[in-house]
């Protein structure tokens, strides 16, 4: 598995949306980071994309992967392309270009390996131990559509008369969801079947890219969720949250 990390220490969320119990976004980044390393080997690689991070912040996730295939990219700013007109301002116009930087990188990565599993996470996602394991699990299978980790709360308030099928194997029951964030998983050539539309929303820093590509391809999610989003109101429901942050050790405050 490919994890491309995603990191900022900015403790302002993407969608003004507070963090969960106002955690403070350094410390939080690094919870998330380790509750990613038990389900990580050698086989594996992280590719961390950071924009306005400490040097120090980088250096310590890279000492403390699990694995030793780690890659640190910046994501550079993009111009936006002639023509696109914004009602945002300048700092959503910012994290476009960088969106940009990340769709270009998953799309070299995803042609040179099409037979990998390509997982595009957020820093502020909070895994169970098993999780990547479980998301591998599904592949294993024959799955070759999309996989996530998480359980929105809002699947079980909206559109209720949705359906969806569900599936089980020796992890989880697995059930099929019509869209969610930009944090999925995907094979190299399931991506590449999307690239375009992918980095055409990336300029927009839209997610909107998931309703098509899963009405095409697919998208599984467990049931109960294994990871979930810590922004408030965000939760995956049924896990206790709480005592898996606190369960993960990061050491001292050194790292403030």
């Amino acid at each position: 598995m490919i994890i491309y990390w995603r990191v900022c220490e900015k403790q302002e969320t993407q969608s003004f949306t507070p963090r969960w119990e106002n955690k403070d976004k350094r410390e939080l980044l690094r919870k998330c980071w380790m509750s990613l390393q038990p389900s990580v080997d050698d086989s594996d690689t992280f590719i961390i994309l950071w924009d306005k991070v400490r040097e120090s912040t980088v250096d310590w996730l890279v000492r403390h992967s699990k694995t030793p295939n780690v890659q640190v990219l910046e994501c550079p700013i993009y111009e936006l392309p002639n023509g696109v007109e914004t009602q945002l301002g300048d700092v959503m116009d910012k994290r476009r270009h960088h969106y940009s930087a990340l769709a270009e990188t998953i799309d070299t990565t995803t042609k040179m390996f099409p037979e990998e599993i390509h997982y595009l996470c957020n820093d502020d996602f909070l895994h169970l131990p098993h999780a990547l394991l479980a998301m591998k699990s599904v592949y294993k299978g024959g799955w070759d559509g999309f996989v996530v980790a998480y359980d929105y709360p809002d699947r079980y308030t909206m559109d209720r008369t949705r359906n969806c099928d569900l599936l089980l194997n020796e992890y989880s029951h697995w059930r099929t969801i019509p869209s969610c964030t930009g944090c999925t998983s995907a094979l190299g050539k399931t991506w590449q079947q999307h690239i375009k539309l992918f980095k055409q929303n990336a300029i927009y820093n839209s997610d909107s890219f998931t309703w098509e590509m899963y009405a095409k391809s697919g998208c599984l999610a467990p049931v109960p969720g294994m990871a979930s989003h810590l922004t408030q109101g965000c939760l995956t429901p049924r896990v206790n949250w709480a005592e898996v942050y606190d369960s993960i050790s990061i050491g001292d405050d050194s790292w403030l």
